[in-house]
């Protein structure tokens, strides 16, 4: 067989970030990510919807917000993996369906995981995921000089 054709393409980086589940990513790309998200979803729905109702949310928004799944997914699986966790910690956000059984008490998951990632920080130096970002960015931040 062709060992070319066995060869495994390294990624863009900005594909790898947004629609891969492999690696680990530091709290900055996590809290970058969220709030180009948050501004983002904000800016669209002032623009497309700019009713007076908070309530009311329209197509464009949804769309939008859709459109960001499964990079957010991406996102935090790689966040759960720089903490040498498994991605399977991603069913934290899956706690709302319960709320006719649970109540409020449903968005304990997803708030205890949006602050899970966005505070802890990873395991210094390499884990079964992946490098460090740190010392990745580190190493990076070092070749250009």
């Amino acid at each position: 067989m062709n060992e070319k054709a066995t060869e495994k393409k390294p990624m863009p980086k900005g594909v790898w970030l947004l629609f891969s589940f492999e690696g680990r990513i530091s709290r900055k790309t996590f809290w970058i990510f969220n709030g180009f998200v948050f501004l983002g979803g904000m800016l669209l729905g002032m623009i497309t919807n700019p009713v007076t109702d908070i309530n009311d949310i329209g197509p464009a928004y949804t769309f939008f917000m859709f459109w960001m799944l499964w990079p957010n997914i991406a996102i935090q699986a790689k966040r759960w993996h720089d903490q040498d966790r498994s991605a399977l910690w991603l069913l934290l956000n899956l706690m709302p369906i319960f709320e006719p059984v649970m109540g409020l008490l449903c968005m304990a998951g997803p708030i205890w995981a949006f602050i899970q990632n966005g505070i802890t920080p990873g395991t210094p130096g390499p884990n079964r995921f992946g490098p460090d970002p740190m010392e990745v960015q580190k190493c990076n931040s070092t070749k250009g000089r």
